[in-house]
Parts: C-alpha cells; sequence; structure tokens
C-alpha cells in the first residue's frame, strides 16, 4: 500500500525544502523559516492610558527585543482624533509619531536584540486624552 504524504499548507510559517529522488518528491526533515518573523516576540499586548494634562507620558510594561524589526503598535481608540496621541520607543534611536484612531505604525529603533523595551505614549497637544490600542517589540512584516 502507498503512503500518503501531507504537504503543509503556503500560509504556514514554515517552508519546506524539497528534493527530487527517485521520481518522489520527498519533504526535507529541517524546516525553513523566514527569519524575519521566527523568533520575534510579536504577540500582540492591550495597552490602555487616560493621559493627563501637561503631556506627561505613560508607559507600557517591559518587553524583550527578539530580533531586529521595528515594534509595531495599532491605536484602537482615541478619545481626541483629530488631536491623537504621540507614541515612541524610549532610550532608542525612534522618533516620535502621531498617531490616531485606527493607525498602524512600525516604530523603527536601534534597541539592541535581548534588552527590554517599553512603548511610550503621550497626549498629542498636552491636554488629557484616553487612547487604547495593541504593540509588540518585534513585528512580522518585514519592516
Amino acid at each position: 500500500m502507498l503512503g500518503v504524504m501531507m504537504i503543509p499548507h503556503m500560509a504556514q510559517a514554515a517552508s519546506y525544502s524539497e528534493a527530487f529522488v527517485s521520481n518522489d518528491f520527498v519533504k526535507a526533515e529541517t524546516p525553513v523559516y523566514d527569519t524575519r518573523a521566527v523568533g520575534g516576540n510579536t504577540k500582540d499586548t492591550a495597552w490602555s492610558f487616560t493621559l493627563r494634562s501637561g503631556n506627561t507620558n505613560s508607559y507600557t510594561a517591559a518587553r524583550k527585543k527578539t530580533n531586529k524589526t521595528a515594534a509595531y503598535v495599532r491605536v484602537k481608540s482615541c478619545g481626541r482624533p483629530s488631536v491623537g496621541i504621540r507614541i515612541w520607543i524610549p532610550g532608542t534611536n525612534c522618533r516620535k509619531y502621531r498617531v490616531s484612531n485606527g493607525d498602524i505604525k512600525y516604530l523603527s529603533n536601534d534597541a539592541p536584540i535581548g534588552s527590554m523595551i517599553q512603548l511610550a505614549v503621550e497626549s498629542g497637544d498636552g491636554s488629557q486624552v484616553s487612547a487604547s490600542g495593541v504593540w509588540s517589540p518585534n513585528n512580522t512584516s518585514g519592516y
């Protein structure tokens, strides 16, 4: 009886190398991964702040940077969308980005792999505002 070989779905993170042997394709035992995504601390962590007047910063808990990709942030809601908020990764070369409802940003930074980083958030104009979203120290987009 002939065995059936399962081929992984194209959308999976691993892509397998194949070799042509004796008129049969054989799946290699070691998967080949896209290194931009593998090993990245890419799980979204929620954040939510009510930012006080006076441009005071709020910070997320620190998370480990595990590859050289940019940090990822998505703003789910901002109480004052016309003004927005400013976000950045403190202690790195990351510039401040002004963002609002639904915005997604890839925050380029020079944090070393293995270091702990956090997301900083402040009001876009120094007034009180509530905002929420998700972030991760790495991303899977390749940025």
